[in-house]
């Protein structure tokens, strides 16, 4: 790289699923980091999340309350600390690739409903939401 000495960089790659079985990374980015200034330049690997799920969730509140749900089976009521709930679960499970705060288990006879409700949660998915997931490797290597 002609920036070789100025600019350092690091690329993610977080791919494969075992639902599909594919191996080849679905989502990529790069982190460049500016020595003489200390600056560091990333995109989508760092953003920040309201606890208050969107709008449009209000329409249709039911997949925010079954994704709330702390283990299958355990439906929650319509309120707003229900589609929070929800809400972070989603954004956890979404955005940081399955964060080590959920355990999910998939049977291959009933897979429709264990991908609604499959998902089993460790209490300090609060705390994951609110700082990140520790313990779950999501930044990129020096």
């Amino acid at each position: 790289m002609p920036w070789g000495g100025q600019i350092e960089h690091a690329v993610l790659q977080v791919g494969g699923s075992s639902l599909r079985g594919f191996k080849d990374p679905w989502f990529v980015d790069t982190a460049f980091y500016h020595v003489k200034s200390k600056t560091m330049l990333i995109t989508d690997v760092v953003l920040k999340v309201s606890p208050d799920p969107v709008p449009v969730a209000a329409v249709n509140p039911e997949p925010l309350l079954v994704r709330g749900m702390d283990a299958p089976g355990r439906m929650l009521p319509n309120t707003p600390e229900a589609r929070s709930m929800g809400w972070g679960k989603t954004v956890l499970f979404g955005l940081l690739f399955q964060p080590t705060t959920v355990s999910v288990a998939v049977n291959p006879l009933t897979v429709g409903s264990d991908l609604l409700d499959g998902f089993t949660w460790d209490p300090a998915w609060r705390d994951a939401f609110e700082v990140g997931v520790p313990g779950n490797d999501c930044r990129v290597p020096a």
